[in-house]
């Protein structure tokens, strides 16, 4: 859902996405094993 907002909250952020200059992606941080797992 953040990653969702990020990109459209910004307009600096929605530029460089629609220009390829960046990418946002999700990811699941868990506490307890410090992992961070990508959601797809």
């Amino acid at each position: 859902i953040q990653a969702g907002l990020l990109t459209t909250s910004s307009p600096v952020i929605a530029e460089q996405i629609k220009n390829n200059q960046l990418k946002v992606v999700a990811g699941y941080y868990d506490l307890a094993s410090g992992v961070v797992s990508m959601v797809s």
